[in-house]
């Protein structure tokens, strides 16, 4: 799953809140989204993205 925050939310606000929940920040399987947004891993094995950049629909 790849979550964008709305662009004037581009803070470490919603990372910071998912590690309070227990996830742990780990390094992506493709580069890129280390370059472009951070992953995180739940105690389940489940990962999230945070993507910061900017996503406009075709």
């Amino acid at each position: 799953m790849v979550a964008r925050p709305p662009a004037d939310r581009q803070d470490s606000g919603p990372t910071f809140t998912v590690l309070l929940r227990g996830a742990r920040r780990v390094a992506a399987h493709n580069p890129y989204w280390d370059t472009w947004g951070v992953t995180l891993e739940a105690p389940d094995g489940y990962r999230l993205v945070l993507c910061r950049r900017a996503w406009a629909p075709a």
